[in-house]
């Protein structure tokens, strides 16, 4: 006697997805302690046995705080090694990070250039964005995408600098990023640094100069008119300020004054 076929299930309607939920699948908490850490330490150590046993030997020139001698005693090498372990795996993830962070960038371009956004109902690409991302993601993912214009050989050579720094860089137009990787720029006096070397925050601000030329030029052009009325406005009505305000005033004239001939004499 054959089975009766099930009745089949009415299909049921798609729903949106929560953007959040795909951000990171759902994890027991125990994964985030530091139970979990300590739990998975030998197999991080085991992962980078190699790159560990090259580095402690440096260690041995390395001033170790007296503090550290004091609180890990004679375990001090194995905590150098966790360390060490730890340091190594943390590079590692950054590294990948940086990689996905670059590929979402793609991405984002090839839904925007393809108008894909359409087929799910967006006039815009910046409605589906705000739809299916949060704000803060949004602003974020705007800046990241500009990654995906740059060229194969570009993002080889600026991968290794992270993901903040490739979009700050990638602010620039070809020419600009290949000006701007090729030189060593004035970051304190006397001090010259590559883009490589630079901290995140002096990028930003060579970035910001590249992006606006003109601005200190511009400024430097605004002083001499911008002095000639102060000076304008001092002989009009020197009567009506009070004697020290004008003392401080000459004080600070011949300073400036000293200072420009100064440069005028080594220029």
């Amino acid at each position: 006697m054959s089975a009766e076929p099930l009745p089949l299930e009415e299909p049921s309607q798609l729903s949106f997805i929560e953007a959040g939920s795909l951000a990171m699948p759902e994890k027991p908490i125990s994964l985030y302690s530091y139970r979990e850490v300590k739990k998975r330490i030998p197999e991080i150590l085991d992962r980078h046995r190699a790159m560990i046993a090259q580095a402690l030997p440096t260690l041995s020139r390395v001033d170790i705080p007296e503090q550290a001698r004091t609180l890990f005693g004679h375990f001090l090498e194995k905590k150098q090694r966790d360390a060490l372990g730890l340091s190594f795996e943390i590079r590692s993830m950054a590294q990948d990070l940086v990689k996905k962070n670059t590929l979402v960038a793609f991405y984002l371009r090839y839904l925007e250039e393809k108008k894909l956004y359409l087929a799910l109902g967006y006039r815009s690409f910046k409605d589906y964005s705000l739809n299916y991302f949060n704000e803060l993601e949004y602003s974020y993912l705007t800046r990241l995408k500009r990654i995906a214009y740059m060229s194969p050989d570009e993002i080889k050579t600026l991968e290794p600098l992270g993901t903040t720094k490739m979009m700050m860089i990638a602010q620039l137009d070809q020419e600009e990023r290949k000006d701007i990787l090729a030189k060593r720029f004035p970051i304190h006096e006397n001090e010259y640094k590559n883009v490589i070397d630079m901290t995140t925050r002096e990028l930003g601000r060579m970035v910001q100069k590249h992006k606006n030329p003109g601005f200190r030029e511009n400024l430097i052009k605004g002083v001499p008119g911008s002095l000639m009325h102060q000076l304008r406005m001092l002989e009009e009505n020197i009567d009506q300020f009070e004697l020290d305000t004008l003392k401080r005033t000459r004080d600070k004239m011949r300073e400036s004054l000293a200072m420009l001939e100064q440069y005028l004499a080594e220029s």
